[in-house]
C-alpha cells in the first residue's frame, strides 16, 4: 500500500475501491481498512470519495443477502456493514457535506440500521450520533438528513418492538438504541419526532400490535428528558392514549415506567393525572408490577404538595381523594409490607393536602381506622409467622400515615391509636422480635413527627411504656425509641433518670453473665441513651443513684475497647463527657479518680493491639482528655503510663529509647489535640507494623 503523499496513492485507492465493490475482495479489504488505514480527509477527500462510492455500490448486495437466513449471508452482511460504518465514521466529511457517495453510503448504512439481525443492525448506531454532532451545529439541516433519520428512527423502533418483552435492564439492543433516538430527536425536531410516535401508537393500538406499543412507550420515555413543556403536547396525547387503553398485561411496565417518568407534565393536567393514578391502581390490584406502580402512584400524590402552585391540581385531587383513597387501600391490601406503607403514605399526603384543617383530619383518621382494626384483628389472633408478618405490615403502615401527616394532626392520630398500642406492647406478640422491633420503630416514626412541643406531653408514657417492654423483651430497639424521644424533646423528663435506672437494673445482670460482647446492640443503645441524658442535664444524670452509676461507669471502662465500633465510640462517648464534667462535679471527680488508671491502661492496650481508624479517632481524644484533666495530677498519670512502657510484653515493636520517646512526646504533646491524635496513631501503626519507629524522631523536635 503506498503511503501519504505518495504520487502512488490514488492509483492504491482506486485499486482497494475496486476490491471493495466485489464481494469476493470484501473480507480481505475489510482487514486493510481495519489496519487503520486513515486517509487525511483534506489532502485525500477525492480518494475517499471514490472509495466511499465504491463501497456505496455494495447495497445491492446487501439487500439481496439481507432476507436470506444462511451463516454464509449473515457474515457477507455483517462484513458489509462493518466497512460501511468503519468508513463512515473514520471519513465523515462527505457524508456531512451531503456529497453524491456520502449520500450513498448514508443510505447503506440506513438499510444495515434495518437489518433484521440486531447484532448487525446496531453496528451503525456510533455513526448515526456522529453525524448528528456535525450536523447539529448547522443553522439548516438539509432534507435529505432529515429523511435520512426518520428512516433511522422508524428502523430502530422495528428493532425495540422485537425486543418489547425482554427486561429494558438486560436488553443491550434498546440500551444502545438510546443515543441514536436522542440525535434523531436533534435532527427532525420534538414535535415532529413525537407526532410520528403518536400516529404509530394510534396505527398499533387500533391492530393490537402490543410488541409496537411496547417500542414507541420506550423511546417516549427515552427522550423524555430533552423534552421542553412547550414541544411536550403530542406526549401529552401520548400518556391520554396509553392510560385510556384497555389493561394488557405484556404492556404493564412499559405503562408504569413511562406514567412514571412524565409525572411533571401529568401534574400539568390534573384529569390526566387522575387516571394515571388509576391505571396504577389497577396494577397494583391486578398484582403486576406492584412494586414500581406503587413508588409512581406515591409519587403522583406527593404532586400536592410540591413546589409552586398546586391549589388547580389540589381542587381537581379533592373531588375524587375519597374514591382513590378507597380504591388506594383496596389495591394496597394484596402488596408487600414496604410498597403497601408507601402507598399508605401517598394516600395520607394526598388527603392532608385539603385546604380545610378539619376535613384533613377527619380524611386521615379514616385512613388510619382500617389499619388499627387490621391491628385489632391479627393481635387478638395467635401468633404465626403469617401472623408476624401481617402485623408487621400494619404497623408499617400506620408510621406511614403519621410521617406524612400534615403538622398539627399528630396528636389526634395518636390519641385515636394510643390504647390500641399500648395492649400490643403488653401481648404475647411481644415475643416476637421483629413484631418489638416493628413497634417500637413505629413508636420512633410517632416521636419524630409530633415535634419538640407535643413529644413532651407523650414522653412520659412512652418512657414508661417502654422500660416496661425492655424489662420482659431485652430488645435495644426499646432503648434507641427513648433515644429518639430524647434528641427531640429540649427537656430532660424526670421520669428519665429513674427509666435509666430501670433499664441498667435488666441490662447489667445480663452483661455480667454473658458479657458485654454477647450484647452488643444493647451495650451500643445503652450508652447512646447515658451519653445523651448526661450531656442534656449532668447534673440530673449524675444524682442517679450510685448503685446504678457504679456499674455504668465500670461497664464503659471495658466497653471503650471492644473491637465493635458503634459500641465502643458510644462508650468513649459517655467516659469524654464524665471527664468533662469532673472538674465541676465531685461524683464525676471521684469516678476519674477511681477508673482513671483502667481507662488509661485499657486505650493504650487497644492501640497497640490495632483498631479501626475511626474507632481509634474516638479513643485517642478520650485518652487525650484523660490525660489532661486538671482532677489528674501529671505525675499519677505519669506513673501509669511509665509503668506500662516498661512492661516488655506490651508494644514489643518497641525499643526502650523509641519507648522513652514516646513517653515523652505523649506528655509533651498532651495538650495539643491534632499533636496527641498524630502521635498515638503513629503508635498504632508501629505496633501493628504499618510504619516504622522512625517516625518517632519527628516528635522531639516540635
Amino acid at each position: 500500500m503506498a503511503a501519504p503523499f505518495s504520487p502512488c496513492f490514488m492509483p492504491a485507492a482506486e485499486v482497494i475501491a475496486e476490491l471493495f465493490s466485489t464481494p469476493y475482495g470484501l473480507e480481505s479489504s475489510s482487514r486493510l481498512m481495519y489496519t487503520k488505514l486513515c486517509f487525511d480527509q483534506v489532502d485525500y477527500f477525492d480518494a475517499v470519495r471514490t472509495i466511499m462510492g465504491k463501497v456505496a455500490l455494495l447495497q445491492p448486495v446487501f439487500l439481496q443477502h439481507r432476507t436470506v437466513s444462511q451463516e454464509a449471508s449473515l457474515n457477507l452482511c455483517k462484513t458489509i456493514g462493518r466497512l460501511a460504518c468503519v468508513i463512515g465514521e473514520g471519513f465523515s466529511s462527505p457524508i456531512v457535506q451531503c456529497t453524491p457517495e456520502g449520500l450513498s453510503l448514508a443510505d447503506l448504512l440506513v438499510e444495515v440500521t434495518g437489518h433484521p439481525d440486531p447484532a448487525i443492525s446496531s453496528l451503525p448506531m456510533d455513526c448515526w450520533c456522529i453525524f448528528a454532532d456535525h450536523w447539529c451545529q448547522s443553522e439548516i439541516i438539509p432534507p435529505p438528513v432529515t429523511q435520512m433519520y426518520a428512516r433511522v428512527v422508524q428502523n430502530l423502533l422495528a428493532h425495540c418492538a422485537t425486543r418489547a418483552y425482554v427486561s429494558d435492564e438486560l436488553d443491550e439492543y434498546r440500551v444502545d438504541a438510546v443515543d441514536p433516538i436522542l440525535s434523531a430527536l436533534y435532527i427532525l425536531g420534538a414535535r415532529t419526532l413525537t407526532k410520528y410516535l403518536r400516529d404509530v401508537l394510534t396505527s398499533a393500538m387500533q391492530t393490537g400490535q402490543h410488541a409496537q406499543v411496547d417500542a414507541v412507550m420506550f423511546v417516549t420515555i427515552a427522550v423524555g428528558e430533552k423534552l421542553h413543556y412547550e414541544e411536550a403536547g403530542e406526549v401529552v396525547e401520548i400518556l391520554r392514549l396509553i392510560v385510556g387503553a384497555p389493561l394488557h398485561p405484556t404492556l404493564s411496565r412499559g405503562t408504569v415506567l413511562l406514567l412514571e417518568s412524565y409525572s411533571d407534565l401529568l401534574e400539568r393536567d390534573p384529569p390526566l393525572l387522575v387516571a394515571a393514578m388509576r391505571r396504577m391502581i389497577a396494577y397494583m390490584k391486578a398484582q403486576e408490577f406492584t412494586c414500581i406502580a406503587g413508588k409512581a402512584f406515591t409519587r403522583f400524590c406527593m404532586a400536592v404538595n410540591g413546589n409552586g402552585d398546586r391549589s388547580m391540581l389540589q381542587s381537581a385531587l379533592h373531588n375524587v381523594a375519597e374514591g382513590l383513597v378507597a380504591e388506594g387501600q383496596a389495591a394496597a391490601r394484596v402488596m408487600g409490607a414496604e410498597d403497601r406503607a408507601q402507598v399508605i403514605g401517598g394516600l395520607t399526603v394526598l388527603v392532608g393536602s385539603f385546604k380545610d384543617p378539619a376535613q384533613a383530619k377527619a380524611g386521615i383518621s379514616r385512613i388510619l381506622s382500617p389499619l388499627l382494626e387490621g391491628v385489632s384483628r391479627v393481635g387478638s389472633s395467635p401468633v404465626t409467622q403469617d401472623t408476624k408478618r401481617a402485623l408487621q405490615s400494619e404497623l408499617k403502615a400506620i408510621g406511614a400515615v403519621f410521617s406524612n401527616s400534615p403538622q398539627g394532626a399528630g396528636m389526634d392520630l395518636l390519641n385515636q391509636a394510643w390504647a390500641l398500642l399500648d395492649s400490643l406492647a403488653r401481648s404475647d406478640y411481644m415475643r416476637e422480635a421483629t413484631v418489638v422491633a416493628s413497634l417500637c420503630q413505629l413508636f420512633s416514626t410517632v416521636i419524630k413527627a409530633l415535634g419538640a412541643a407535643e413529644s413532651a406531653q407523650v414522653a412520659p408514657a412512652l418512657a414508661s411504656l417502654m422500660c416496661s417492654l425492655y424489662e420482659r423483651t431485652l430488645s435495644a430497639r426499646c432503648i434507641d425509641t427513648l433515644v429518639t424521644t430524647l434528641e427531640i424533646v429540649t427537656t430532660l423528663p424526670t421520669l428519665y433518670t429513674s427509666g435509666f435506672q430501670h433499664i441498667c437494673a435488666c441490662t447489667f445482670p445480663v452483661l455480667l453473665r454473658d458479657g458485654p460482647a454477647a450484647h452488643l446492640d444493647m451495650v451500643e443503645e445503652v450508652f447512646t441513651l447515658a451519653s445523651l441524658m448526661f450531656s442534656k442535664a449532668p447534673q440530673d444524670f449524675l444524682s442517679i443513684p450510685q448503685q446504678c452509676l457504679d456499674p455504668t461507669v465500670q461497664l464503659a471502662c471495658t466497653c471503650v475497647v471492644l473491637q465493635e465500633r458503634d459500641p465502643a465510640m458510644q462508650a468513649c462517648s459517655f467516659m469524654q463527657n464524665l471527664i468533662k464534667a469532673a472538674p465541676s462535679n465531685n461524683k464525676a471527680h471521684s469516678y476519674v479518680n477511681m477508673f482513671g488508671h483502667q481507662i488509661c491502661t485499657n486505650f493504650m492496650n487497644a492501640l497497640a493491639n490495632g483498631v479501626d481508624d475511626r474507632l481509634a479517632s474516638a479513643q485517642v481524644p478520650t485518652l487525650q482528655s484523660l490525660m489532661s484533666s486538671p482532677v489528674l495530677p501529671t505525675h499519677t498519670v505519669q506513673q501509669w503510663v511509665g509503668d506500662m512502657l516498661k512492661t516488655e510484653t506490651f508494644a514489643p515493636a518497641l525499643s526502650g529509647p523509641d519507648r522513652t520517646r514516646l513517653f515523652s512526646a505523649m506528655f509533651r504533646h498532651a495538650g495539643n489535640k491534632q499533636r496527641f491524635k498524630a502521635l498515638m496513631k503513629d503508635f498504632m501503626n508501629i505496633c501493628i507494623g504499618r510504619q516504622t519507629t522512625d517516625a518517632l524522631v519527628s516528635y522531639e523536635m516540635y
